[in-house]
């Protein structure tokens, strides 16, 4: 709603108007401040500040409202510096309307034609009780400027604790945990690195190469006893073959075929033999 009311109070240029977009930019500026968008709400008060400061006059309490709501802003963004200066920029603001409407209390200068009277009130005497007001509020003001001030002190100080507590532990890290390694038996990183490294090479236990394992060579009882096995082998594959030779030269030179039809010619011829024996007897 507010941003729909800015964009057609933007569109006019009556002085109105331009007051109009000043209280939308104030009203968005609070909203800013609760939902905790702090550099957006000093942006919209800025643009409210800035129409203001160019269609009121310098003492306008208007222009004291905004300064204490861009002190406000500040505050919560803990920005100290500048909230005390918005702050007392507010204070001096209100402390020029109250001069000036002395000066129309005690008749030097004419009362403001937008402070007329509301047919109720005089002008002057709607000019005593403005000044009862904004009396009232130049304490709580001057009390905010005390606040901020006591509040960035404390976070002065917080900050100061912060920064001598970590660089002392920072810099006695190193021997803390020197000391701690010690007495728990273990070096350091610092006395590890200082001492020189040893060279263990020599207990790695090396792969012996194939090449190495070909080019040994057996000492003189091992290669004799390689030949006599080798004799001895020898002379059993020869015994093995004499023996075999002898064996077949015990053997008939050539065997008889028995198969079936040699057997059977054979009975027949020992047949006939008889038959003519038995005839030559007989004869």
């Amino acid at each position: 709603m507010l941003e729909l009311s800015k964009l057609i109070y933007q569109r006019h240029d009556r002085a109105d108007m331009k007051l109009k977009l000043a209280e939308t930019y104030l009203k968005l500026g609070e909203i800013g401040m609760e939902t905790e968008q702090y550099d957006q709400a000093m942006t919209d008060l800025s643009h409210c500040l800035s129409i203001q400061q160019h269609s009121l006059q310098a003492d306008d309490r208007r222009l004291a409202e905004t300064l204490y709501q861009m002190g406000l802003a500040c505050t919560y963004a803990r920005r100290y510096d500048s909230a005390v200066a918005h702050y007392r920029s507010a204070v001096a603001v209100i402390q020029a309307k109250i001069d000036r409407l002395a000066l129309v209390i005690a008749g030097e200068i004419p009362p403001d034609p937008t402070e007329n009277g509301d047919g109720f009130y005089t002008p002057l005497e709607l000019a005593e009780r403005e000044i009862k007001e904004l009396e009232t509020l130049l304490p709580d003001i001057l009390a905010k400027i005390d606040d901020v001030k006591d509040e960035q002190g404390e976070a002065d100080k917080v900050k100061i604790m912060m920064q001598e507590t970590v660089a002392p532990s920072t810099s006695n890290f190193g021997s803390r945990l020197h000391d701690g390694t010690a007495a728990l038996g273990f070096k350091s990183v610092s006395m590890v690195s200082e001492q020189p490294v040893n060279n263990i090479s020599h207990l790695v236990r090396k792969k012996r190469k194939s090449e190495d394992a070909l080019t040994d060579k057996p000492d003189p009882e091992k290669r004799q006893k390689m030949s006599d096995d080798s004799a001895s082998k020898s002379s059993s594959r020869e015994s093995s073959r004499q023996l075999a030779t002898s064996d077949n030269s015990e053997m008939p030179a050539t065997v008889p075929d028995l198969t079936p039809e040699k057997i059977t010619s054979t009975d027949t011829l020992s047949s006939q033999d008889e038959s003519h024996q038995t005839e030559k007897a007989n004869t």
